[in-house]
């Protein structure tokens, strides 16, 4: 099966997604293995330096799997975190 995400940002105070860019394939493995975040997870997307793409940082707060004839379009939602948040991760 082919996996594909939408990563979408929730900006605070927004009620609108905003639309990080492109849609990415995920690689699983056979035992089933992928990296894809789980609700909780802060997530930092970097953008393309001197292009239009912007980066993006949040804590995944849902995420949503349609199955549609052998592909599982997923869907990730990052809401907006502070920078203090991002402290508190230590490391």
């Amino acid at each position: 099966m082919q996996y594909v995400i939408d990563y979408q940002y929730l900006p605070k105070g927004a009620k609108e997604l905003v639309d990080i860019g492109t849609v990415e394939d995920i690689e699983i493995d056979e035992e089933g293995f992928g990296f894809l975040p789980a609700s909780g997870d802060f997530v930092d997307i970097p953008g393309d330096r001197g292009g239009d793409r912007k980066s993006f940082r949040g804590r995944v707060c849902r995420r949503t799997f349609s199955y549609i004839l052998g592909t599982c379009h997923v869907q990730v939602v990052l809401a907006e975190t502070s920078d203090a948040e991002w402290a508190n991760l230590g490391g």
